[in-house]
């Protein structure tokens, strides 16, 4: 992954409280991956130990459409709900913005082949259909 390297996720890993805007991001990311528990996501010291260079390989050998991992992108989406990539630049740091940039071309990809709305029959109503997704993307775009 030639946008990050190991000096950048120094950087990361360097807060001993970072700002919230980055640790939301970090816990996207290792829950996109399934590489910690719930209970490890609640807790900053414990995420940061996955901040290293296994992290990248993961990152770049990721693809969507083929790695088993299941992820609810309705729950991945609501954590992020809010934060805009200009957020993340702003209150985060470049490091930090090419991750989120990756979890928001993974949610992109997720929700090509995201159920539509259905209408329940006779109710008139419409009720949206929450799925779990197999996923692992690709980083073409920030790869060279």
């Amino acid at each position: 992954m030639s946008n990050m390297d190991l000096m950048a996720l120094s950087e990361i890993r360097s807060y001993n409280e970072p700002p919230p805007i980055i640790a939301t991001v970090i816990q996207v990311v290792l829950e996109v991956l399934g590489l910690c528990s719930q209970e490890e996501l609640q807790e900053w010291n414990r995420m940061k130990s996955y901040v290293n260079g296994d992290l990248l390989k993961r990152l770049s050998a990721f693809d969507p459409l083929t790695t088993p991992a299941a992820t609810d992108i309705h729950k991945i989406s609501d954590k992020l709900k809010g934060i805009a990539a200009e957020d993340v630049l702003k209150g985060g740091s470049l490091p930090t913005f090419v991750l989120y940039q990756w979890v928001m071309d993974v949610l992109s990809i997720l929700r090509v082949g995201e159920p539509h709305v259905s209408q329940a029959s006779g109710s008139g109503r419409s009720t949206e259909k929450k799925t779990t997704y197999s996923i692992k993307p690709t980083l073409s775009s920030i790869q060279e």
